[in-house]
């Protein structure tokens, strides 16, 4: 006789699976580092230092018994219970060109959570339109919430359902969705639309005619900053001074050699 999980166990399942799963294991520094130690094999007692798992319950037993429950056997639980470890013929994919495109085709865009939102809130609050591989928080530079998610999901028509549902509501706030791909294209378009802008305006700028200077009649100008040894005469300055200023110059004190005047 099969025992089934409850619905206690079903998320310890779950999230088991998330931790030992094809997202979050290749990523997860400190998991790799324990599964190096001992053949693959993790203590519960490690993993009970997750929050998460922790909040779902602090009983070791209760953990592995939910564990040797697991549908998928994704996870496997040693003999004396007290450690969990991926299954080996269950290997985790290549992270290569075709498994980032099979990620895309599956991963939502989500906005519209409170920037000061806990993630296992959200992950809580997904769980009806799941189920969800990986849930990951969007941060800004300096790590600060954006309000925004990518949500794996465990198959493409779930996603799918996810993002064309008429409406998606958090805490009253209804949610942006978009397809992952679509996200990207969109953003993709809108560096390119503002680089487009700013190039336009820089050449307008400098398209744009220059114009004259204007003096008042009887004005005198003083120049510098001519160089030792360059030439210059009375008639090219009388001619710049008609290209900038449209002014006709009645006397240059201006000598050949002067390096002002």
């Amino acid at each position: 006789m099969i025992n089934m999980a409850s619905e206690l166990e079903q998320k310890i399942i779950r999230q088991l699976e998330y931790y030992f799963g094809d997202i979050n294991l290749p990523r997860d520094k400190f998991l790799q580092e324990k599964i190096k130690e001992d053949e693959g094999w993790v203590t519960i007692e490690t993993l009970l230092t997750f929050k998460r798992l922790a909040s779902l319950s602090s009983d070791a037993n209760v953990i592995a018994d939910a564990a040797a429950k697991s549908e998928d056997k994704i996870v496997l639980v040693s003999e004396d219970k007290k450690k969990i470890r991926r299954n080996p013929e269950k290997p985790v994919p290549e992270y290569d060109t075709e498994r980032k495109k099979q990620l895309m085709e599956k991963t939502a865009y989500a906005k519209g959570f409170p920037l000061d939102e806990d993630l296992n809130n959200i992950i809580n609050f997904l769980e009806p339109y799941g189920p969800i591989e990986s849930c990951n928080r969007r941060s800004t530079k300096d790590h600060k919430f954006k309000g925004s998610c990518f949500i794996i999901f465990k198959d493409i028509e779930t996603c799918k359902k996810f993002v064309e549902a008429e409406s998606i509501k958090y805490k009253d706030t209804e949610l942006i969705r978009k397809m992952q791909a679509d996200y990207f294209a969109e953003k993709k378009k809108e560096i390119e639309d503002k680089k487009k802008a700013k190039k336009e305006k820089k050449q307008a700028a400098e398209e744009k005619p220059q114009k004259p200077l204007e003096f008042p009649k009887g004005a005198i100008l003083h120049f510098t900053g001519l160089q030792e040894g360059e030439s210059l005469t009375r008639e090219e300055i009388k001619d710049k001074v008609k290209e900038i200023g449209d002014m006709e110059t009645a006397f240059i004190d201006f000598k050949k050699g002067d390096l002002e005047g």
